[in-house]
């Protein structure tokens, strides 16, 4: 996996996951990877969208998300961001928009 060079970059890493990846634990260093890759994405005019990737990963990855979670006792970013939540409908959407702006 190459980090990701924009945040457009880093949401379609994302979506590649979350569509090709299986949801067992096999998957969790994957994630943990695209995670630290995603915290260090820049963009001049729009901020990370973490609530929105960490609600779309658990609940389209729950099994992913509780290995993370356990090893967020030992990783304090992972911790913060593992407790990050929102409605997942309201976050699929606010991803397509930024998206759409980012094109």
């Amino acid at each position: 996996m190459n980090p990701p060079k924009s945040l457009l970059d880093s949401i379609n890493l994302f979506e590649n996951l979350i569509s090709q990846a299986p949801d067992t634990r096999a998957s969790v260093p994957d994630f943990l990877k695209f995670i630290r890759y995603f915290l260090r994405t820049k963009d001049p005019k729009y901020s990370l969208p973490t609530i929105e990737v960490m609600s779309l990963l658990k609940h389209h990855k729950p099994n992913v998300f509780g290995y993370l979670r356990k090893q967020a006792s030992i990783d304090a970013n992972l911790k913060m961001i593992t407790q990050l939540q929102m409605d997942v409908q309201r976050a699929e959407q606010r991803l397509q928009d930024l998206k759409t702006n980012l094109h």
